[in-house]
């Protein structure tokens, strides 16, 4: 028998770990998004409560409503962020790559945003805005072109440490 059919084959767990946070992440959205108008203000209302005194130094309830607002915002596009940041790591983990992974990332979190918002439109005290899909919608781009970015500066970061090995080794 040859030696290199004797390797065991080991199953894939980077794939499987990265779509599992996906799906996990996914969760925490619909858990979210579930939250009826009272619960989800409350929220937002107590972190706002916590921070606005913290960053403006001063006790400004008016202050404090537009932050909230703002925090709100960033909420949005943040969780977005974060989803298509684990897609892109779930995809190329599964071996796609380059701009197929740009356009499989936007598409996931684009239905994923949208179903959210149509969730939303059924929750009590919620809403189903174009404007928070479309700043899901810029948190994901955000994201992908983070993720590639970084990847890029990485592998060329890589080529450049082969490169100088490479050199070292023909002196």
């Amino acid at each position: 028998m040859y030696l290199e059919n004797n390797r065991r084959r080991r199953p894939a767990v980077g794939p499987i770990i990265s779509w599992i946070l996906v799906v996990l992440w996914m969760a925490v959205i619909f858990f979210l998004s579930a939250q009826d108008g009272t619960q989800s203000g409350s929220l937002s209302g107590s972190i706002a409560a916590v921070l606005y005194p913290l960053l403006s130094g001063r006790q400004d309830p008016e202050g404090q409503l537009a932050f909230e607002s703002v925090l709100r915002t960033l909420a949005h596009g943040g969780i977005y962020f974060i989803l298509a940041l684990l897609v892109c790591l779930a995809l190329v983990k599964s071996r796609v790559r380059d701009i197929g992974s740009m356009v499989v990332t936007f598409l996931i979190c684009a239905v994923y945003a949208a179903s959210d918002e149509i969730h939303q439109a059924y929750v009590p005290g919620r809403a189903s805005e174009w404007v928070d899909f479309l700043v899901d919608m810029a948190g994901v781009i955000i994201g992908i072109v983070l993720f590639h970015v970084i990847s890029a500066l990485r592998y060329l970061n890589r080529q450049r440490k082969a490169a100088n090995t490479s050199e070292y080794l023909k002196i």
